[in-house]
């Protein structure tokens, strides 16, 4: 019976592995690779974060930004989440920048669904998911699409961003768009600019979308590494690690 079950995983591109033990640690490929990349290039290191939300929940650079004296920009659609985070790095103002508006290969706007804050079911946890697909904002939520709100949001690509900021090189480029991450990241080109470590959530792929997003990265000499947590990967570009 396992062998039937684990063959039929494989062939819908998923992988059964044995549950660990409470109090087992995963290896987090991410924060190894930071820690890594500082050790070489110093703590002096440029990010940008698209997904940012309101700079606390779950915002897996926030404990490196207000440590370390990195450079970035935070860029987050929802224009209420926006206000909560500039508000939570007015701190940092003098080397964080901001961009309320989404990324995608639209130059104009972006439609983007999630459960209005006055719906009875709004959670904190709902002000984290919103996305260009309703389908996966309603199935993380456990709503229906109907329950669901639009926004439309100012747009523009990955490479149009990185030209404003005037970017010489770019160390870190995290990605969390519920589902849109390969979208969002077909938008730079990886020729021209080319970040030493991107970091997306796979979670929402499909698993066609993973593998093309896979290609795409090999295709661009980086590796794709498991990043240690249930929906995230790793990306590496070649030359960096000896």
């Amino acid at each position: 019976m396992k062998s039937l079950l684990r063959s039929a995983a494989i062939r819908f591109g998923y992988e059964l592995r044995k549950a660990p033990a409470p109090g087992y640690d995963s290896l987090s490929v991410f924060d190894l690779a930071l820690r890594y990349m500082m050790l070489r290039r110093g703590e002096h290191l440029t990010f940008i974060e698209v997904g940012a939300n309101d700079g606390e929940s779950g915002d897996p650079l926030r404990p490196y930004i207000f440590r370390y004296p990195w450079r970035g920009v935070l860029v987050e659609p929802q224009p209420d989440i926006f206000i909560r985070l500039t508000a939570a790095y007015a701190s940092l103002a003098d080397r964080v920048s901001f961009e309320n508006i989404g990324i995608s290969d639209s130059t104009t706007s972006l439609t983007l669904y999630r459960l209005p804050p006055a719906s009875p079911r709004f959670s904190p946890f709902a002000s984290t998911v919103v996305s260009s697909n309703p389908a996966v904002t309603a199935r993380q939520l456990h709503v229906s699409t109907a329950e669901l709100e639009e926004i439309h949001v100012p747009a523009m690509t990955l490479e149009t961003l990185v030209e404003k900021y005037q970017f010489s090189e770019i160390d870190i480029l995290q990605l969390d768009t519920e589902g849109f991450d390969f979208e969002v990241l077909k938008t730079l080109d990886l020729r021209r600019h080319r970040p030493i470590l991107i970091r997306f959530e796979h979670g929402h792929l499909s698993p066609r979308v993973i593998g093309e997003s896979i290609q795409h990265l090999n295709n661009h000499d980086y590796a794709v590494y498991f990043g240690g947590h249930q929906s995230d990967s790793v990306a590496l570009r070649n030359d960096f690690l000896p």
